[in-house]
């Protein structure tokens, strides 16, 4: 704001005189009408200035609610991890929608697991089954001769890299 210069009256022999006071009570009409205007001014620069703040508040708290969704969906695929990780899982972990997409997708691939060990269970019981009829066909006179016995040896050696037992 510019200056503005204070009056104040001073009685005289002849009347009132008005001298200048930094402290004076009164301004002259051209001054007063320009400081109110500074003054609009600036109490409507103080009331944009307090939307601003209101609106930044706002969008302030709006980005801490979808920070604090994040880090619960970001523990919650941590939690998933390390349920994998240690070959432990249970559904019905996440609950944000990237958390529940990668428990959808890795209940699926769960369940395809256990689908073939299962298949692989079935198909070991055969092969047993079939191992024990080898050995007796082993047994039996005449096979040793035939050429026969090296073809079932052959047949019931372990796979490279199995745990089996050799035979």
């Amino acid at each position: 704001m510019s200056e503005v210069k204070r009056w104040e009256p001073r009685n005289t022999v002849v009347g009132y005189d008005m001298q200048p006071l930094p402290d004076g009570s009164f301004v002259l009409f051209y001054d007063f009408d320009r400081v109110i205007a500074e003054r609009d001014a600036a109490l409507e620069d103080r009331d944009y200035c307090k939307r601003v703040a209101e609106h930044n508040k706002e969008i302030g708290e709006q980005l801490q609610q979808r920070l604090t969704a994040a880090e619960e969906e970001l523990d919650q695929c941590q939690s998933m991890a390390l349920m994998i990780e240690e070959k432990e899982w249970a559904e019905h972990v996440g609950k944000g929608s990237i958390s529940s997409r990668v428990e959808l997708a890795f209940t699926q691939l769960h369940n395809e697991l256990s689908e073939s060990r299962q298949g692989l269970t079935a198909a070991d019981e055969r092969a047993h089954v079939l191992e024990g009829l080898l050995r007796l066909l082993a047994e039996l006179s005449g096979v040793r001769t035939s050429g026969m016995w090296e073809r079932v040896v052959a047949a019931l050696k372990p796979a490279e890299g199995g745990g089996d037992e050799a035979i």
